[in-house]
């Protein structure tokens, strides 16, 4: 997470883009890894409370 855009997030821009340009639609892209990272983290806070009770 170092401000580059990797091979996953062109693919994406390209799709946007063609989204766009098929449709006339404005589309709107931005990075959905930190919330993933924090469900993640949730996730496993969980299990652990869980295999302490």
């Amino acid at each position: 997470m170092n401000g580059t855009v990797g091979p996953r997030g062109e693919a994406s821009q390209s799709f946007a883009k063609v989204l766009e340009n098929t449709y006339n639609v404005p589309v709107v892209l931005w990075d959905e890894r930190l919330s993933t990272m924090a469900a993640e983290k949730m996730l496993i806070s969980a299990d652990d409370e869980q295999t302490k009770a």
